[in-house]
């Protein structure tokens, strides 16, 4: 796990900025949640910058059996608040257990989306009513995003979607 930006996401000085760019450019931003400090959800609010953040890291141990307890752990989420969002680090292990993963998560009426749809300008995302729970349209939506030390390989995940 790559850990070496928790000290910049928890300035908000050094963060503002950059943040700012990310805006006006039309983009969003994912926090990798690996830093229990960040201030990019506040910092983004008030920029009415899209951001998400992660949900569950999924090879924080990097085991076969953890990467499936995260991957039980993210559906679980899924299906409590609508939407989750995973990260892993591209390794073919990894890839193969997510293809995996995501084959038998659609199988049990769990939805992939793209990262982008659950972005919103706001620090946290509002959880989902019961009567939306059980509504027959929506669908829990699960995914993840990875990365290689090059930049973004894939993404895939969270945001209620119609069945």
């Amino acid at each position: 796990m790559n850990f070496m930006g928790g000290r910049f996401t928890s300035d908000e000085k050094a963060l503002s900025p950059v943040l700012a760019d990310i805006a006006r450019r039309g983009l969003f931003f994912l926090d990798d949640g690996a830093a229990p400090q960040s201030l990019v959800g506040s910092v983004a609010a008030r920029l009415s910058l899209p951001a998400a953040r992660v949900d569950v890291i999924l090879d924080a141990r990097g085991t076969p059996q953890s990467l499936d307890a995260a991957l039980a752990q993210l559906e679980a989420e899924a299906r409590k608040s609508g939407s989750a969002i995973g990260f892993a680090n591209a390794q073919g292990p990894t890839i193969a257990r997510l293809a995996h993963f995501a084959r038998e998560v659609e199988r049990r009426g769990v939805a992939i989306a793209p990262v982008r749809r659950r972005s919103r300008p706001a620090a946290r995302r509002p959880r989902r009513s019961e009567q939306q729970m059980t509504e027959p349209k929506y669908r829990p939506c699960v995914g993840v995003m990875l990365l290689n030390g090059a930049g973004w390989l894939s993404s895939a995940a969270a945001g209620p979607r119609a069945a």
